[in-house]
């Protein structure tokens, strides 16, 4: 039975960015975790289904199920959630527990490895967003002081914050434009050599590189913390690389992504600052024959997204280079 609500109103004039059969949102939180889907026919019905955990014996059918596995004596798949806490008080009456694992509260674990999901299938939904996609509003409880100090409610909750996020996170993969800008939580750049200037430039800063004296270091903005940054907007930056020395010809090369709150816009920053966080690093492995000895090379990275998008082609003829990104 599919659970009933409405969407806002203005949340399928945007159109999908991905062509999908069925959208399944997943939320895996440490202490409980749940699902809901919805198919193409069932979303313009506006009908999204709702988690039905088996072995669930609460009120609540729909309700978020226990962050548990069970592995059996050989490390295979048991049980999960209400199942796995059903089994796993069975054996304790049993006396039999100790020879199966049980783990609890083990979110952060999940991020040590991936699910082998294609990247053009996945999308990272925020909760506040997801919320307000599917109602469009806040949950909201008002109270009364009275004359004698205690509060009385004026205005409850309305509940079932957990079901409003899985079911606006379906709606998020349906329609991922839906959310059309966003605000910066840190002023985002890239690290970068400069010709060196002592007008400028610290000489702590000066290297010799590849024959050319050049600042290392510089801090290159790409957004302002605080700065509205619209859906898949681009920023471009192109810059060079020089190989005339051959030990030089097939190292990778990289650029490094750095995130701060602390900077002042229009100054001269350099990554090693204080407050200054690398979050990754855009890598390039070189070609069978080496690199030239000149490389002009066009990075963009999109922004107004849950994630952060990179594409890198050569300047010249526009062919995208292969790349990787690694996050510290």
């Amino acid at each position: 039975m599919a659970d009933q609500g409405k969407p806002t109103d203005q949340t399928p004039n945007h159109p999908s960015r991905y062509k999908c059969d069925i959208v399944v949102a997943l939320d895996v939180g440490t202490s409980y975790s749940g699902y809901a889907y919805s198919d193409k026919k069932e979303i313009k019905r506006e009908d999204i289904n709702l988690n039905e955990w088996s072995g669930n014996f609460t009120h609540d059918k729909k309700a978020k199920c226990p962050t548990v596995v069970m592995l059996n004596e050989d490390k295979s798949f048991n049980s999960f959630g209400y199942k796995a806490e059903d089994f796993y008080a069975k054996m304790v009456k049993d006396k039999t527990h100790l020879k199966y694992y049980r783990f609890r509260d083990f979110k952060m674990k999940l991020y040590h490895e991936k699910a082998g999901i294609a990247e053009c299938q996945i999308l990272l939904a925020l909760e506040p967003e997801a919320a307000a996609l599917y109602w469009g509003t806040i949950d909201i409880v008002v109270h009364k002081i009275m004359e004698d100090g205690t509060l009385a409610e004026v205005y409850k909750a309305s509940g079932d914050p957990d079901k409003v996020v899985l079911q606006g996170a379906v709606l998020f993969g349906y329609y991922p434009r839906a959310v059309t800008a966003r605000i910066c939580r840190y002023t985002y750049g890239i690290g970068v050599c400069e010709v060196f200037d002592s007008k400028i430039h610290p000489l702590g800063k000066r290297a010799n590189i590849d024959g050319d004296e050049k600042c290392i270091d510089v801090f290159d903005v790409l957004v302002y913390k605080d700065e509205l940054v619209k859906y898949d907007e681009v920023r471009t930056k192109n810059l060079q690389s020089t190989h005339r020395n051959k030990d030089q010809k097939f190292v990778k090369k990289k650029v490094e992504l750095y995130q701060t709150k602390n900077m002042v816009k229009g100054q001269l920053a350099f990554v090693t600052d204080e407050g200054f966080q690398s979050i990754g690093k855009i890598v390039w492995t070189p070609p069978d024959s080496g690199w030239p000895d000149r490389v002009d090379y066009t990075v963009k990275i999109y922004f107004g997204q849950t994630s952060i998008r990179i594409e890198t082609y050569e300047t010249a003829n526009k062919e995208h280079i292969k790349s990787t990104f690694e996050l510290d």
